[in-house]
């Protein structure tokens, strides 16, 4: 009987502390995005993302994303046949500009316009856009940049080495 009363009372202390620390990342996310919907800077550039992604001016998207060549991690659905590799890092403008329409195909574009500032959440490693899709860097408020694009259903979380 003291025996089942030790693992009722663990059980319950693992149940508090698991909701309290759910209850605390509900609070921080939401005071995050708070915080990114006030930023003149980062409202301007999601705002050009959308206007870029729904006209499909991939020079333009490709100058605003900023894309540190040889860092950006890039993840592709495997369905996409014509890329060798699923996960890969971008080299150079020639590439992205290849990879344009395979990683800004109808399902994400679709998500994207259907989308608001409220679907980024700053994280200890970067800036997220819905669940992974995009990630970026924000430094100082001076430059943003584009550390991962994602095209895929499962969440995709960038290495914190680059």
């Amino acid at each position: 009987m003291i025996f089942l009363m030790k693992k009722v009372g663990v059980l319950f202390l693992l149940f508090t502390c698991y909701f309290t620390s759910v209850e605390a990342q509900t609070e921080i996310a939401s005071r995050t995005r708070v915080n990114l919907s006030k930023d003149s800077l980062f409202v301007d550039f999601f705002e050009k993302f959308k206007k870029y992604v729904g006209a499909n001016d991939s020079v333009k998207l490709e100058k605003l994303l900023n894309l540190k060549y040889g860092a950006a991690n890039i993840n592709i659905e495997k369905k996409n046949l014509h890329v060798k590799k699923r996960f890969f890092k971008i080299k150079n403008r020639h590439q992205f500009m290849a990879l344009y329409s395979t990683l800004f195909d109808g399902r994400m574009k679709s998500l994207i316009k259907g989308s608001s500032i409220e679907d980024c959440e700053i994280t200890p490693i970067g800036i997220r856009f819905g669940r992974g899709q995009l990630w970026w860097m924000y430094y100082d408020k001076k430059e943003i940049y584009t550390r991962a694009i994602s095209n895929t259903d499962i969440i995709f979380v960038p290495l914190r080495r680059m």
